[in-house]
């Protein structure tokens, strides 16, 4: 994503039950995903009110009759002009101002999702100004023809004057066309396979005929994956319905997921496209796939109850793959091109108890980070698993101790974000009691330094939590011991 201070004078609240906009990002960062805007209402937004022609104009929407006698009526498309004018281009910044101008009385407040004020601030940036900047986007410069897919009836990203020159046509004219903030899917899909053409990143062969299934118009993904039992399948297709995400079993291990809007497509272009300008940067040398997108979208109706589902079915995660993790010079590089402040929680993911090690990334309804990184020497060593260490701390206490000797261990668990301390009591018999409690945050225990510095540029500071969305994903339900918070 774009190298841009993350705003932190924002009064729109984008945590909790559903605030709404996200005045609080930095310039050119996505709109909310289409599931927090189901909640404001869930009904479709009011016809966009258009200024009488009148010598007294009736005021605009939402604009309380004094505001409009005492500034004239506020033209929604007018404002959005202005802030364009003057430089402005992220649709959330810009749907912010122009509701503070026509609902004076919203500036400084917080929205709460399912209000009127929520639902005119989404039907503001739908109808007015997602469109305007479309516009603008295709009046600056077209992108460049995209090789293979025909994508004429989509709006042209805009053009990325910052990008660096490599001297390669090929990529110099890729990094000048890298799709804007809110981008169809199909334009961004494509880029990204241009992105793969380079050799600087790859695809796992699940992920890679997705991307090529929505550069062609496609939204029916198909997706590959382990089978369910019966139960569990019918009772997680009902679920996943009821939350308006369709997935349809074709036969045993085959889905097609509706994909709706994919917000990780954006992640995985400024993922990628941070990669290449770093390999521009450092002089064009070296042409590697210094990672690899993994699974993208899942059916996972195995792990969807009528509380949660996979957030890979939603198209809001991506496992990134293909890095050494036996240090942590890849993952750093990777992990820079992410936003300041929109890391929520940290926690370690893979590379123990039969997962394999890779880089979990998800978005969140509120547009912030769920990171995994793995069990391994540079980031959290085996031994550090808490498993692990109550297995030393026993050995240690000899084959049969006393009844009421105790002994400690420390370390992490897999998908919780908490450091934790555990003391443990002999019952006899070859038995021990554990009881865990939270000592602290995982990543402070991260033994890569560099990495433990830019998670504290990244983190957010709300508050973690057990990541019980990626531990479904990867096939197992996570205990949740007491954490001591």
């Amino acid at each position: 994503m774009s190298d841009a201070a993350f705003r932190t004078d924002t009064s729109v609240d984008h945590e909790g039950t559903g605030g709404v906009g996200t005045g609080g990002t930095a310039p050119g960062k996505r709109a909310p995903t289409d599931q927090l805007q189901r909640k404001a209402e869930g009904t479709s937004p009011p016809a966009l009110t258009q200024t009488p022609r009148a010598d007294n104009p009736a005021p605009v929407s939402g604009q309380s009759y004094v505001d409009s006698i005492v500034h004239g009526a506020v033209d929604p498309a007018k404002v959005v002009a202005e802030q364009i004018a003057h430089g402005i281009h992220d649709e959330n910044k810009i749907t912010d101002e122009v509701l503070w101008q026509m609902r004076p009385t919203t500036r400084g407040k917080k929205l709460s999702g399912g209000s009127a004020d929520a639902a005119e601030w989404l039907r503001l940036r739908d109808e007015v100004v997602r469109p305007a900047l479309t516009h603008g986007d295709r009046a600056r410069a077209p992108a460049p023809p995209i090789e293979s897919h025909d994508l004429k009836a989509t709006p042209a990203p805009a053009r990325d004057e910052s990008a660096p020159v490599s001297g390669d046509a090929k990529i110099d004219a890729l990094l000048a066309s890298v799709p804007p903030n809110g981008s169809p899917n199909q334009v961004e899909a494509a880029w990204l396979l241009r992105a793969l053409a380079t050799g600087l990143v790859s695809a796992s062969a699940r992920s890679q005929p997705q991307l090529e299934q929505l550069a062609k118009g496609e939204t029916s993904l198909r997706t590959t994956e382990g089978e369910p039992g019966a139960y569990q399948l019918k009772r997680g297709l009902a679920a996943l319905e009821k939350k308006d995400i369709h997935v349809k079993r074709l036969e045993a291990g085959h889905y097609e997921v509706e994909s709706g809007r994919l917000p990780v497509l954006g992640v995985m272009v400024d993922l990628a496209a941070g990669r290449i300008r770093e390999w521009v940067k450092a002089g064009s040398k070296n042409r590697r796939p210094l990672f690899m997108f993994g699974d993208m979208v899942r059916a996972d109706a195995g792990f969807a109850t009528d509380a949660a589902h996979s957030q890979h079915t939603s198209g809001n995660a991506i496992d990134l793959g293909g890095m050494s993790f036996n240090n942590d010079t890849d993952v750093v590089a990777v992990l820079s091109g992410l936003d300041p402040g929109k890391i929520k929680m940290v926690f370690p993911d893979g590379g123990a108890d039969g997962v394999t090690a890779h880089v979990h990334l998800a978005l969140t309804d509120n547009n912030l980070y769920e990171l995994g990184v793995p069990f391994s020497p540079a980031f959290f060593p085996l031994s550090e698993h808490l498993g692990k260490a109550k297995q030393a701390a026993q050995k240690q206490a000899g084959v049969d101790p006393a009844v009421g000797t105790t002994a400690t261990a420390r370390g992490a668990i897999m998908w919780h974000p908490y450091w934790y301390e555990s003391t443990g009591t002999y019952q006899g018999g070859g038995t021990w009691k554990w009881a865990d409690r939270g000592a602290g945050l995982a990543r402070d225990h991260i033994h890569s330094a560099p990495l433990k510095n830019l998670l504290r540029r990244l983190e957010t500071g709300t508050p973690p939590k057990v990541s019980v969305d990626a531990a479904r994903e990867d096939g197992v339900k996570p205990k949740a011991p007491d954490e001591g918070h």
